[in-house]
């Protein structure tokens, strides 16, 4: 059975006109469908009108009386404008009475024309309608009919259940094509250049395009489409927390969720975003990384985007420790944006994540779009890795991932210390100054100093004597007296301590009062509750302090207060913080390490008692973190952390592989001044690696270290081993280094020896090929001015053959190219180095262009100089021809004024000489 259905104001002639009788004439359609009948019910334009809601019912009755006439298999609504809303709202009742659809017969179809599946105008406009046109409000974008009915199709998955077909008109100006197209679903459709929407399906002959599409959908193979095995449901919990601007008091402007001012200067940014956002996938999920330093507006960049679709997609931050679905299984009602903060911090966490999301078969693919938006700190790619899991699990996450972006300073921070000296009714200050002592004050600009540094000039401050801590300290002085104190005299508690309890929630990242435990102080609920509310926030609910933030003022608050308590406290409040909540306080000392790298109080969270596992684990890896980041700046510091590393992982062996990182590291941080130190360690490690061969059971992995960074079996548990002969290569390479710092050439030569021998060892090792690689870059690189060109040559050609012996590597080659046309130059009598060098510059062009265009360039340039002063050599002579081509080629969208002038220049002969050399005529 077919059956049309008109749309508002119209009836079945007034829209169809031939249509019905054209398709019940086609022969190929009538031996198909014995049936092909139109459904009328009362409606008008501008006049009193009954709900759709109430003719889906009568059209429900009517249409039960039609099947019962005869035994009907499938039934295919064809629909115009309001017709297919009907047909719509018809078939979610029915899948609610039932509990599979597809199981029952007939089979439905659906093929819509200009339908306004999200509405065709405003609530707004509906507004002035009267309540008695309630068909022509239920059409509003907002209105409940609206809302209801795709929620409703959503919650039964309709859209796989039912086949569905969206067509849209180019010219229709009555239903958004967005609308018609079906916006977030438009799995199906097509839109008609030249048709508006009235005269749409208004056809006389079978030629119109509207007739071609019904005879194609109506003549497809029916088949029941795949439904869901077994789906989660479960919504995840997702917050865009907004605040009144009348309610925004103290510290509470600087949060980026009050949005206390505009978003300003991320224009790219946020095209780079909606970009993500909407562009097709083939699996329905998508993923990105936004990386920058804490303050850049990471966090405030991703609320913009959830707010700008708020009312079209589930989007939100996701709360890490609310209950989340299965995501292997999990389905989602609407499209979904995940915003997922700190987003390393628990990578187990993100692991299950990421893997569940984009590791699906067809039974499990994602009905809706998922979007996944990772925000963090940079410097964070050799963790992210750890959540990817292993192949082919590992390869699916990887191809659903889009280019990162990394987000680095304000071009011009100024409108954002406009707008905050207007919020506060201050004088604008003058601009030039004040820039500078931004930019004194903070080298990246970045938005949230930008703020501060505005609410200093507000407070009247000296911005010349301002720092960043003197900024943060202000705010923190100034909350406290304005609003804390006042708070706490009021309740009759005890600032003091309740700004220690703060501290602590600041340090774990939020403090319940069931996880309270000595030597941390209770707290009394009633009393303690509204001055948290006011200090930082407090769920009520769950009897929680929240942290203080944003994360600068946080820490800056913590690392002061630290103070308060005296040495043995704040051991045992470390130690605590370690065990009980080591992930947490790992990202916050992380934080610290990167914000206040100076600060004393680091010293204090290495010196804490490390008795249960998962803190050893979690205090492991940050000592790794420290070491790698401050080592240099404070070595005396990294060696203390070294040797606490080295007593953990002697009894406990699943922290080797943090001790070979930090061993590889101290190498490098001790170098020069302290070698004989750096040739211990690194003995000490080759000892470690011997000892503990190419592997590691999962045996010696205790039950509860589940914040292991260890990749592979802190996520795979199946892999049994992981190896640490990498690290002998990394080690190798910066004790090389260390050795022709020292000026001892020989030693460096011979460890460089090793390592091409280790290399060959390990020949199928990604990772200890591209050690050797990085290894002779770094040599060549650091001596190629002082030493023998017969050594630089040796070393360089090895390079050379390792790039030929990996071509499943190509940043090998890379490393090859770079080496070739920085650190390599030709003498007169030296043609061999000439070919490397053109060679090079060609396999350089084509990988640069799109990327870095200038320095494509340039190496063109240096190649048609060489050319120019080599005319007799015909290798060059040829290559140089291929760089033409090259440059002409991939210059025409890219600079077409260079491409054109290459071209002028060089005409055409290119082509002739490479033809001969691919003939081999003149071969290079």
């Amino acid at each position: 059975m077919v059956v049309l259905i008109h749309g508002l104001g119209s009836n079945t002639e007034k829209t169809w006109d031939k249509f019905p009788m054209l398709l019940a004439e086609n022969s190929e359609i009538a031996k198909r469908y014995s049936t092909i009948t139109s459904f009328s019910y009362e409606t008008s334009k501008t006049g009193q009108t009954c709900s759709l809601t109430t003719i889906s019912t009568e059209f429900a009755n009517w249409l039960q009386a039609e099947v019962q006439k005869s035994h009907i298999d499938e039934i295919v609504f064809v629909t115009h404008s309001q017709g297919g809303l009907l047909a719509r709202r018809y078939l979610c009742n029915e899948l609610i009475k039932k509990s599979n659809l597809a199981t029952h017969t007939p089979i439905f179809r659906l093929l819509t024309f200009a339908t306004p599946h999200w509405g065709a105008y405003s609530e707004n406009a509906s507004s002035f309608l009267p309540d008695s046109w309630q068909q022509q409000k239920n059409l509003a974008y907002d209105s409940e009919f609206i809302l209801s009915l795709n929620k409703d199709w959503a919650i039964t998955d309709a859209e796989y259940i039912v086949r569905v077909k969206r067509v849209a008109g180019g010219d229709d100006k009555i239903v958004p094509e967005f609308s018609s197209t079906g916006a977030n679903y438009n799995h199906d459709y097509v839109v008609i250049p030249g048709h508006g929407h009235v005269g749409f399906v208004k056809i006389s002959d079978t030629s119109h395009p509207a007739f071609e599409i019904a005879k194609e959908f109506l003549l497809e193979e029916t088949s029941e489409q795949p439904l869901l095995v077994n789906p989660d449901r479960t919504p995840p919990v997702l917050s865009c927390g907004r605040v009144k601007n009348d309610q925004i008091q103290g510290n509470a402007r600087f949060l980026y969720v009050n949005r206390y001012i505009p978003l300003l200067g991320r224009d790219d940014e946020k095209t780079q975003l909606e970009k993500f956002l909407f562009s097709p996938a083939e699996d329905n999920v998508v993923w990105m990384f936004v990386k920058g330093q804490g303050g850049i507006g990471k966090s405030r960049l991703a609320l913009e985007l959830c707010m700008s679709i708020y009312t079209d997609w589930h989007a939100g931050f996701l709360d890490r420790y609310a209950d989340t679905p299965d995501w292997a299984r999990w389905q989602p009602y609407l499209p979904t944006l995940l915003v997922i903060d700190n987003a390393i911090t628990d990578i187990a966490k993100l692991s299950r994540l990421l893997q569940g999301l984009c590791n699906r078969d067809e039974e499990r693919r994602l009905r809706r779009p998922v979007r996944i938006l990772l925000l963090d700190r940079p410097h964070q790619e050799d963790k992210l890795q750890v959540a990817f899991g292993h192949d082919p699990i590992a390869t699916r996450v990887k191809e659903c991932r889009a280019p990162d972006i990394d987000i680095n300073k304000t071009a011009d921070p100024w409108g954002i210390i406009e707008h905050f000296m207007f919020r506060m009714h201050k004088p604008i200050p003058e601009k030039v100054k004040i820039i500078d002592q931004l930019t004194r004050i903070d080298p990246e600009k970045r938005p949230l100093f930008a703020m501060l540094l505005a609410d200093a000039i507000g407070q009247n401050e000296k911005v010349e004597t301002l720092t960043q801590k003197v900024l943060l300290e202000n705010v923190i002085r100034e909350d406290r007296e304005k609003y804390w104190r006042p708070a706490a005299k009021e309740h009759g508690v005890s600032l003091a301590k309740m700004e220690r309890l703060l501290t602590v929630a600041t340090l774990v990242n939020g403090l319940a009062a069931n996880n309270v435990v000595d030597p941390i102080e209770e707290w009394d609920r009633d009393s303690a509750g509204p001055v948290f509310k006011i200090m930082s926030g407090y769920d009520e609910q769950s009897d929680t302090i929240a942290p203080l933030i944003p994360d600068f003022l946080g820490e800056c608050f913590a690392l002061e207060s630290f103070k308060s308590f005296n040495k043995e406290e704040l051991k045992k409040i470390l130690t605590l913080a370690w065990h009980q909540w080591g992930r947490n306080t790992f990202a916050f000392f992380n934080r610290v390490v990167d914000d206040f790298p100076n600060d004393t109080y680091i010293d204090d969270a290495i010196e804490a008692v490390l008795f249960e596992n998962v803190g050893k684990d979690a205090w492991s890896n940050w000592a790794v973190n420290l070491i790698a980041k401050t080592g240099f700046q404070h070595s005396a510091r990294a060696e203390r952390a070294y040797e606490k590393l080295a007593l953990l992982a002697a009894t406990h062996p699943w922290l080797i592989r943090e001790l070979a990182q930090a061993s590889c590291n101290m190498i490098r941080i001790l170098g020069v001044e302290k070698l004989d130190a750096a040739i211990n360690i690194f003995e000490d490690l080759c000892r470690l690696v011997r000892k503990h061969s190419t592997e590691l059971e999962i045996s010696a992995l205790p039950k509860d270290a589940q914040y292991s960074s260890l990749p592979y079996f802190a996520q795979a548990a199946e892999r049994r081993k992981f190896e640490l002969w990498p690290y002998i290569g990394k080690a190798a390479k910066n004790l090389m280094i260390a050795f022709v710092l020292a000026k001892q050439s020989s030693a460096a030569k011979n460890v460089y020896k090793d390592l091409c021998s280790f290399s060959a060892v390990y020949a199928g090792q990604a990772e200890v090929s591209l050690i050797q690689a990085l290894a002779a870059r770094d040599l060549i690189g650091i001596l190629h001015h002082v030493i023998d060109r017969v050594i630089i040559m040796h070393v360089f050609r090895e390079l050379c053959m390792l790039a030929d012996r990996s071509p499943s590597l190509p940043y090998i080659r890379f490393i090859q190219v770079d080496v070739a046309l920085n650190y390599i130059f030709a003498n007169d009598d030296e043609p061999e180095i000439r070919f490397i060098q053109a060679k090079a510059a060609v396999d350089a062009i084509p990988n640069l262009a799109y990327t870095d265009p200038e320095a494509a360039k340039t190496i063109f340039i240096n190649l048609t100089e060489m050319a120019r002063a080599y005319p007799d050599e015909e290798d060059i002579y040829v290559y140089h021809q291929l760089g033409i081509m090259s440059v002409t080629n991939l210059f025409r969208t890219i600079d077409p004024a260079f491409a054109l002038a290459v071209s002028n220049e060089y005409g055409e002969s290119h082509k002739e000489v490479i033809f001969h050399y691919l003939c081999g005529k003149r071969s290079p």
